[in-house]
């Protein structure tokens, strides 16, 4: 196993996949070469997040949202991560750990009332940690302070990450990461 590369370089973003224009962010970028990696990574992520933290994860069909959300639910003390699984079907799953993790899928959904419809308001920003997949139909509904993860796939399980901060409390939190990560 080749283990998880990480570049402490950082890369500029022109925008968000949904059209909403951002300045320049900064961010780390993570190369992982199999699902256990990608797990792996979404747990050492998950050590430092803190209660009110919002992902939004940013990929198409495959690319490991779901595999890096059951690394952040081991990560946060999920006891079952069997049971992690894409709540494309039901939109919100709550994981209960150290701190909750509230799992949305917002892929069936096409508009912000949509999502206001299904406990939106009472899951972001609460006690926990959000991940969100699919979230272009939330729009103007997303906390300004989310950390945007992007998933590209590199090859047959490579995947490329890149976390990019959206203030600068999410840039300490890169920071933060940065220092306490460990070799894999």
């Amino acid at each position: 196993m080749r283990g998880i590369t990480v570049y402490p370089v950082f890369a500029d973003y022109p925008g968000l996949a949904w059209g909403v224009s951002m300045p320049t962010k900064k961010g780390i970028s993570i190369e992982t070469h199999s699902p256990e990696e990608t797990q792996r990574f979404g747990e050492r992520l998950a050590r430092h997040l803190r209660s009110h933290d919002c992902l939004v994860l940013l990929g198409g069909f495959g690319v490991g949202k779901t595999t890096f959300v059951k690394g952040l639910a081991r990560g946060l003390g999920v006891r079952r991560t069997r049971e992690v699984a894409s709540p494309s079907f039901v939109m919100l799953r709550v994981y209960e750990g150290r701190l909750p993790l509230h799992h949305f899928d917002l892929y069936r959904l096409s508009a912000p009332i949509d999502v206001q419809r299904i406990g939106w308001d009472e899951f972001v920003g609460a006690d926990g940690v959000t991940a969100i997949e699919w979230p272009q139909a939330a729009g103007p509904l997303l906390p300004a302070s989310s950390l945007k993860i992007r998933f590209t796939i590199l090859g047959d399980q490579d995947r490329r990450i890149e976390v990019e901060a959206a203030d600068g409390r999410d840039t300490r939190f890169l920071k933060r990461f940065l220092r306490g990560r460990k070799k894999p």
